[in-house]
């Protein structure tokens, strides 16, 4: 198994082991509360919350009923990530774009070599 392989294993692994800490933590008397703290576990589960620490801190200012200052952390969690995911997309389409300018030249190449 390659170090890198491995180093997925121990991250899924140490990531399943904070869901059953985040579990452990009491739901609110507000459902709209234990929702914010069930948004928090899943995005802690995928990632997008990247340590135990900033998802318990999430959850300790819901709980607290600390919104404020729970959505200027959430806030800034998902504009990370958002900032994230268009990088992602802006790769991808440079990436089609250098590909369909790479298709045109392979075109315009091939028909000038029937010319010739």
């Amino acid at each position: 198994m390659s170090s890198r392989a491995k180093k997925e294993n121990a991250t899924k692994l140490n990531r399943q082991e904070g869901l059953i800490l985040l579990d452990t933590f009491e739901l609110t008397s507000s459902a709209s509360r234990n929702m914010l703290i069930s948004n928090v576990k899943q995005m802690y589960e995928k990632g997008n919350i990247r340590t135990m620490k900033e998802a318990e801190g999430l959850i300790k200012l819901v709980q607290e009923n600390k919104l404020d200052e729970f959505d200027t952390r959430f806030n800034k969690i998902e504009k990370t990530e958002n900032t994230k995911v268009a990088k992602q997309k802006a790769e991808e389409i440079g990436k089609d774009a250098d590909y369909t300018i790479h298709e045109k030249e392979s075109q315009l190449h091939r028909q000038n070599q029937k010319q010739n």
